[in-house]
């Protein structure tokens, strides 16, 4: 009964919106019948971030950055964590996607499920949510896996599975470091 009045409450919402703003089109959507509190206990699942207790070194940032309006930003295609809270692990391959295109030119995508199943260092728990700092530290070193040959499955089952392999992307991590001033969590990498 609660999320048939949360589903209808919802709807007179979107319907009000529509209303006010014809140029956009506001519609029902999977989180619709979802409260706030339902919605942040399976997707805003992103741990305490203890980095300052943490022995990441600091990288200072210039603040003159020159952006180059030459270059290609086309990255990967947008990705669904689905009904697992595993943001932390498609911020973390989103960014090394990222950099990977910057320093080679090429895309490759990789493999969340990777994570969601493997990385058990640290706090990190799956579809319980997990700090990006830790991954980066668990990831140092290792193969990661494209995500044709480990592909996501969490978010339609909800859990992590057991840790698998699957086939090496040639995109490693050596390392990673924290940006000094882009706030808590913000991590960088080398590859």
């Amino acid at each position: 009964m609660l999320l048939r009045r949360k589903y209808e409450e919802n709807v007179r919402i979107i319907d009000g919106l529509n209303t006010r703003d014809p140029s956009a089109t506001y519609a029902v959507n999977r989180f619709s019948g979802m409260t706030h509190e339902e919605f942040a206990a399976v997707y805003l699942t992103l741990k305490t971030n203890p980095l300052a207790s943490s022995d990441l070194p600091v990288l200072s940032a210039s603040t003159s950055i020159v952006i180059d309006d030459q270059a290609d930003w086309d990255v990967t295609p947008v990705k669904d964590q689905g009904q697992c809270g595993s943001c932390w692990t498609f911020g973390v391959m989103g960014a090394i996607e990222g950099m990977n295109k910057v320093k080679t030119g090429n895309s490759i995508i990789l493999s969340e499920q990777q994570l969601v199943d493997c990385d058990k260092d640290g706090i990190n728990d799956g579809c319980n949510g997990g700090l990006t700092d830790y991954a980066y530290k668990y990831l140092t070193g290792k193969d990661l896996y494209t995500l044709a040959s480990y592909p996501y499955v969490s978010g339609q089952s909800g859990h992590a599975n057991s840790c698998q392999s699957g086939v090496a992307s040639g995109v490693s991590i050596s390392g990673y470091f924290t940006v000094d001033g882009a706030g808590s969590g913000s991590e960088g990498i080398q590859l």
